[in-house]
């Protein structure tokens, strides 16, 4: 939902002629370090489940939480 937001307002911005275009380009920069903390936070869980019953949730959901809730201080 963040990176919707992100764009329809960077899209907002340049459409009512208040920012240039350039505003646009700025969004994959911005989302790329999130995108991966996805990444790296769903290879680390699938890590810690495969082979184990015991729940492993509270060593990572610090961060995953984080990220599981759509905010971040990246964004």
């Amino acid at each position: 939902m963040q990176d919707g937001f992100n764009l329809a307002s960077k899209l907002a911005q340049v459409l009512s002629g208040l920012s240039d275009e350039s505003l646009l380009a700025t969004y994959t920069a911005e989302r790329q370090e999130i995108a991966q903390d996805l990444i790296d936070f769903d290879r680390e869980w699938f890590t810690s489940r495969r082979g184990s019953s015991a729940p492993t949730s509270t060593r990572i959901w610090p961060r995953g939480g984080r990220l599981a809730s759509g905010s971040s201080p990246h964004s």
